[in-house]
């Protein structure tokens, strides 16, 4: 394949290094070099669209005979999806009077009218940075033109410097942090509502037992050569961490998280590895130590003994369940540099939602509408199942102990297609889902051992429950009425004082755990 180069010029660029927003006037097209046109031409790869005769502006398309494909770094800035896309492109040779001042270009207005097949060009325009080279690579035995963006390392290693000594353009104030609590409270929620907002680019993992130092920073991998797919080349493949910190370097000023959901199901201390020692932060949020990794600092553009950091506009926020069973644990030295922080289990915090603001409303609608609805084949609300149950759970000085508020039910353990819209709906595929849901996870997960703690030991027709197929089975039976009659009687009080609690709440009234 022979490559053809050019360098995206400032009138060419929407943004410098800082990608910082450029207000001038762009030329609205790129340069390519001479020679490509004279090599397309001989090789067969133009087809001429405009009428024949003036050569001042000519349009070219690509032959039927040859494909276009789009390289990796173009679609890093356009997106992927354009990668399994049939690309088209449009070549405008202009040239002056008398053959003068000669041209080819590739121009956004004549991409944009063409289709969806030439859109990808609009976008990376649009989305550009001064100083990556252009690269055109044309594969005749494959009939394939290439295009690529090639980076400078100077961008990177610019920015890098920038990033440390211009302090009015940096954002300060990162932060370690875990949101932690029992399953379903709602902590994925509460961090995708804090930090997924306009302004801040969030980049997202999960760690489990299979999760690895190379996964979350980056390893050595095979690849084919873009210019010869007949080679196979060895280069580092960025991790998450990699990408996130190289998005942080190369826009100071824009908010950066890094959200690792459970966190503590894999083996933190040996995924962060090295990484570890970056944890530490000064009062702006930038490390206090740096570290030494090749891989990562020539992945930046920087000198391979160049002391990486975590810089202060980026965020490392995990979520951790507290309740998992198979699970690593973290350790004191890894937890003491991280801020912990408890999400609260409760529906409390849609008490009083018809006198909520307008904003308040709609951040709360789904939970409040969640509170309302019905335990399948029951009488009770969600909210009032929630609260018995969780205090039955978190209760002390019985002389057993369930205890453990790790184990309760979140709030947003259900979602509300497990649920009714009105009390004792007989809907047998949500009472099924339900009671998979819900009632395995109390048997398996809290009272394996001691399973009369929380249900009945026997059926209404007197057959033990004694697994949980026996459970499910009673469950489904909606016995004397109620699906929740298989839980143990001081749980609801069905029949406390010889008045039914399920009556009660069949006229509205609410049960407080």
């Amino acid at each position: 394949m022979k490559l053809f180069k050019r360098e995206i010029t400032t009138t060419q660029s929407k943004y410098k290094v800082l990608l910082e927003r450029k207000n001038i006037n762009q030329q609205c097209s790129y340069n390519l070099p001479l020679e490509l046109e004279d090599y397309l031409k001989s090789n067969g790869a133009l087809k001429r669209i405009s009428p024949e005769g003036s050569e001042i502006n000519v349009l070219y398309k690509v032959s039927d005979e040859y494909k276009v494909r789009l390289g990796a770094n173009i679609l890093a800035v356009i997106g992927e999806s354009y990668g399994y896309k049939n690309a088209g492109a449009i070549f405008t040779h202009t040239e002056g009077e008398k053959g003068s001042s000669k041209k080819i270009q590739l121009k956004r207005n004549d991409f944009k009218f063409q289709g969806k097949d030439y859109e990808w060009f609009v976008k990376l325009y649009d989305n550009n940075i001064e100083g990556m080279n252009f690269v055109t690579g044309v594969d005749v035995n494959n009939k394939i033109i290439f295009f690529d963006l090639e980076l400078s390392s100077s961008i990177f290693m610019k920015n890098y410097e920038s990033n440390k000594s211009d302090q009015n353009e940096k954002l300060t104030g990162g932060e370690n942090t875990i949101y932690y609590g029992t399953p379903g409270c709602g902590k994925s929620f509460y961090v995708n509502k804090t930090f997924n907002i306009e302004g801040t680019k969030v980049f997202r993992t999960v760690f489990h037992p299979e999760y690895s130092n190379a996964d979350f920073v980056g390893q050595i991998l095979p690849d084919l050569d873009p210019c010869d797919e007949s080679k196979v080349i060895y280069k580092f493949k960025d991790g998450i961490f990699t990408t996130a910190l190289k998005f942080a370097l190369t826009y100071p000023s824009v908010k950066v998280i890094l959200v690792i959901e459970e966190i503590n199901r894999g083996n933190a201390s040996s995924i962060f590895g090295e990484i570890f020692q970056l944890l530490d932060r000064d009062d702006n949020g930038d490390s206090i130590f740096g570290i030494k990794n090749s891989y990562i600092a020539k992945s930046l553009g920087l000198d391979e003994d160049s002391d990486i950091k975590i810089p202060s506009n980026l965020s490392l926020i995990g979520t951790m369940n507290t309740s998992d069973q198979n699970v690593y644990s973290l350790d004191t030295a890894f937890k003491r540099r991280w801020e912990l922080r408890k999400i609260r289990n409760t529906f409390a915090d849609v008490d009083g939602y018809e006198s909520f603001g307008e904003q308040r409303k709609k951040d709360f609608a789904y939970k409040y509408n969640l509170s309302k609805m019905y335990v399948p084949g029951s009488a009770f609300t969600w909210r009032q199942f929630i609260e018995k149950i969780n205090a039955k759970i978190s209760e002390k000085n019985k002389g057993y102990s369930i205890q453990s508020e790790d184990k309760e039910v979140g709030v947003y353990f259900v979602s509300q297609e497990y649920l009714s819209q009105s009390k004792n709906d007989i809907d047998s595929f949500k009472i099924q889902k339900f009671g998979e849901k819900v009632l395995m996870y109390l048997w398996n997960d809290v009272v394996k051992t001691n399973p009369e703690k929380l249900f009945k030991a026997k059926a209404i027709d007197g057959s033990p429950i004694n697994s949980l197929d026996n459970l499910l089975d009673e469950f489904e039976r909606i016995p004397n009425g109620d699906t929740l009659n298989v839980f143990a009687d001081d749980i609801f009080n069905t029949k406390q004082d010889g008045q039914s609690l399920i009556e009660e709440a069949r006229v509205g009234d609410p049960i407080n755990g």
